[in-house]
C-alpha cells in the first residue's frame, strides 16, 4: 500500500462521515476515528453519526452528491483495502444512530 492509497482511503471515509453529519438536523454530529496495528494489519475504525443506512444499489451504496448513481467513496475505500490483502466492514448502528466503517489492512514490509 502506498502512502497515496492510505490517503485516499482516509479522505474518503472522513469525507463521507462529515457529510452524514451535515444532514443530521436534530443533534450534534460526532465524528469518532482508532487506528491501531498489530502485527502486520492495520486497523481503521470511523463511527459518524447519520441518519441511516446509506442507500444502496446491487450491493454498492448510492451517491448522496449524483443522484441515482452509484458513489465512489466507500468503493474506492474497499478497492485499497482488498488490494492490500485487506477487507471492510459498513454498517448502521441503528440504535446509536452511528454509521461504522471497519478497515483491516494487510502492511507487508
Amino acid at each position: 500500500m502506498t502512502d497515496g492509497q492510505l490517503a485516499a482511503l482516509l479522505g474518503n471515509l472522513l469525507e463521507n462521515a462529515v457529510e452524514a453529519c451535515r444532514r443530521i438536523d436534530d443533534r450534534d454530529g460526532q465524528i469518532t476515528l482508532s487506528i491501531s496495528h498489530t502485527g502486520a494489519l492495520l486497523t481503521i475504525h470511523l463511527g459518524n453519526t447519520a441518519d441511516g443506512m446509506p442507500p444502496g444499489n446491487g450491493g454498492a451504496f448510492l451517491s448522496s452528491k449524483h443522484q441515482g448513481r452509484v458513489g465512489k467513496g466507500l468503493a474506492s475505500v474497499t478497492a485499497i483495502a482488498e488490494s492490500s490483502g485487506g477487507e471492510t466492514d459498513f454498517h448502521f448502528l441503528e440504535d446509536a444512530g452511528i454509521f461504522s466503517s471497519t478497515v483491516l489492512l494487510r502492511i507487508r514490509d
